[in-house]
C-alpha cells in the first residue's frame, strides 16, 4: 500500500485525574511523576482503573517516526517495536510535502491531544475514528510525544425512586443495562504519513440506486490546497465483476465523485445479504505517497405498502421486524 500506517497499541501509560487539575496543571508540558499505570490503546481503561472508574485521565505514548517519512522516502515500513524508543532525535527538516496524521479508532468520549507539547486537536464522540494532522506539530522531527486529555463527560442519571439505574457517559445508551461500561482510547491510535491530499476517515461512501444499478462514489477529503487524481476499483455485488473509474481532484475541493453503472443489480437481504466493495485512491501531483480507503455497498429499496401503508416492504416484500427489546408504555 502507499499509505504507510504505524500501530501504536502498546506501552501507552494512563494516569486518572479524578480532581480535573490536569488542565489547570497544564499536564501535557509538566506530568506528575508518579501515578502512572501501562495500558493499551485498544482496550477501555476500566481494564487497568477498575469497572467503577468514569471520569477524566490523562495519556502518555512516545514514538521515533521513521526518517524516510520526513524526507519523502516511499519505502518505509515501520513496526511497532521501532517506534517504541525514548530517545528520539530531530532529522532536520521536513520532506517534499507530506502530511502525517495521529489517527484514533475511538474514543469515549471528548480527547483533547498534544503532541511534542502543541496542542493539535480536540474531539467529542464515541464509536467513530477521528485524526489529526500532526505535521507542523513535529516540525520535522523523527521524535514524537503524544498527551492525551480524555473525559467521559459523565451523563446525569434520571430521577428515580431509590438507587439510579444510570450511570457512566453520555453515549453509553443503555450500556450500562447490559454490561460494563467502556471509556477512555479504546479503539487503537496510529500514525500514518498521505501526500498533501487524504481521505476523511470514513470519507468513502456509496449511494447506490436499485432500480437503475447507478453507483456514485463519493470521497471525502481533508482540507489541502493541492492538486491529484482519485481512482476507484468498483466490485460488484452478486457478480464480482470490476470496474475503474478516475477523476481529477481540483485544487482546495472537498469531495469528488465517480459514476458507476452495475449490468446486473442484486438485492441485499438478511437472507441473501450480499455485498460489493470499493477499494479509492488518491494521489497528488508530484507526491511519492498516496492516500488509501475502503468501503461497502448494496442495493436495497426500503418503502411502505400494503393495507393502509402499514407494511414495511424490503425489496418490495414485506418484511417482519423482531427483537429483544420493547420500548411500548
Amino acid at each position: 500500500m502507499g499509505t504507510r500506517q504505524l500501530e501504536l497499541l502498546r506501552r501507552w501509560t494512563l494516569r486518572p485525574d479524578p480532581e480535573d487539575v490536569g488542565l489547570g496543571q497544564e499536564w501535557w508540558e509538566t506530568p506528575p511523576k508518579d501515578g502512572w499505570v501501562s495500558c493499551r490503546a485498544d482496550e477501555p481503561w476500566q481494564k487497568v482503573l477498575g469497572e467503577s472508574f468514569h471520569g477524566v485521565g490523562w495519556y502518555r505514548r512516545r514514538a521515533r517516526l521513521p526518517k524516510k517519512w520526513l524526507k519523502g522516502g516511499r519505502d518505509a515500513h515501520p513496526t511497532e517495536k521501532e517506534a517504541g524508543g525514548r530517545d528520539a532525535h530531530p532529522t532536520g527538516g521536513r520532506g517534499g510535502g507530506q502530511r502525517i496524521w495521529l489517527r484514533f479508532g475511538a474514543v469515549a468520549t471528548d480527547c483533547r491531544v498534544w503532541v511534542n507539547g502543541i496542542e493539535v486537536g480536540q474531539h467529542t464522540g464515541d464509536f467513530v475514528p477521528f485524526e489529526f494532522d500532526i505535521t507542523d506539530a513535529l516540525g520535522g522531527s523523527e521524535r514524537c510525544e503524544i498527551v492525551c486529555r480524555v473525559d467521559e463527560i459523565k451523563g446525569s442519571p434520571p430521577v428515580t425512586v431509590g438507587k439510579e439505574p444510570w450511570g457512566g457517559h453520555i453515549t453509553k445508551g443503555f450500556h450500562d443495562v447490559l454490561g460494563l461500561q467502556h471509556g477512555g482510547i479504546w479503539g487503537g491510535v496510529s500514525v500514518r504519513v498521505t501526500g498533501a491530499i487524504a481521505v476523511r476517515p470514513n470519507g468513502v461512501s456509496a449511494h447506490a440506486d436499485a432500480e437503475t444499478g447507478e453507483v456514485c462514489v463519493r470521497v471525502e477529503l481533508h482540507a489541502h490546497q493541492a492538486e491529484g487524481a482519485a481512482e476507484v476499483i468498483l466490485v460488484e455485488p452478486g457478480t464480482g465483476r470490476q470496474q475503474r473509474g478516475r477523476v481529477t481532484i481540483p485544487l482546495g475541493v472537498a469531495s469528488v465523485e465517480v459514476p458507476f453503472r452495475c449490468k446486473r443489480v442484486h438485492h441485499w437481504s438478511p437472507e441473501d445479504p450480499i455485498l460489493g466493495n470499493i477499494h479509492a485512491t488518491v494521489r497528488t501531483s508530484g507526491i511519492a505517497y498516496r492516500d488509501e480507503a475502503i468501503a461497502r455497498f448494496a442495493f436495497r429499496t426500503v418503502t411502505i405498502g400494503g393495507r393502509d401503508n402499514r407494511r414495511i416492504l424490503l425489496n418490495g416484500k414485506p418484511l417482519l421486524i423482531r427483537g429483544v427489546l420493547d420500548w411500548c408504555v
